[in-house]
């Protein structure tokens, strides 16, 4: 539909903040804030962690000289911690929450028909 007299035009003009950075997240964690007034939540990374010890069976290559041979265990045991990054908090007033949840909708639906389509 173009603007004609009794419908204006509306423009938007995007600004980089000076504290604008592109982040990475894979979860979200959060909730309708208290008061509920809005809804906050983390947009996170989740990882899991860098072993802190890591056991191997020993492997004999000659009298008294050995090597490491098959993995044993590590500390944390695989599997069981993922850690839950916090890259950035998001504070969305009550009104606003359903427009961008239904702008989210649409984004994945778009994914999803094209370059998410198997």
């Amino acid at each position: 539909m173009t603007p004609g007299p009794d419908k204006p035009e509306i423009a938007e003009e995007f600004h980089d903040s000076p504290h604008y950075q592109r982040i990475v997240a894979t979860n979200v964690f959060g909730g309708i804030a208290p008061g509920g007034g809005g809804l906050f939540m983390d947009l996170v990374l989740a990882t899991v962690p860098i072993p802190k010890a890591i056991f191997y069976e020993p492997e004999e290559i000659e009298p008294g000289v050995f090597q490491k041979g098959p993995e044993i265990r590590r500390i944390p045991a695989p599997d069981t911690v993922v850690i839950m990054e916090r890259q950035v908090g998001v504070y969305i007033p009550g009104p606003n929450i359903r427009s961008i949840a239904n702008w989210l909708q649409k984004q994945a639906d778009d994914w999803e028909r094209g370059p998410g389509a198997h």
